[in-house]
């Protein structure tokens, strides 16, 4: 298992972001706000989302190698 870095969880949160841009596309588009609104959205997810999986993957990984460290019994 490879440590976590930034890009990897950019990476990742591009991928989510584009997953909200298209399910907002096709289920909300009569309803929605203006692009530049939109873009706001888009740029708060993504930073968020990247944040999340830094993180997520920081905790899954220091579980791991505690885990590993101590023989992996539990």
């Amino acid at each position: 298992m490879r440590p976590p870095n930034l890009r990897r969880s950019a990476t990742q949160g591009a991928i989510l972001t584009a997953i909200y841009v298209v399910v907002m596309w096709i289920f909300f588009r009569a309803t929605l706000p203006d692009w530049w609104i939109e873009a706001i959205y888009v740029g708060v997810f993504f930073l968020m989302y990247t944040g999340f999986v830094y993180f997520w993957e920081s905790y899954l990984y220091k579980r791991r190698q505690r885990k590993l460290a101590s023989g992996g019994k539990k």
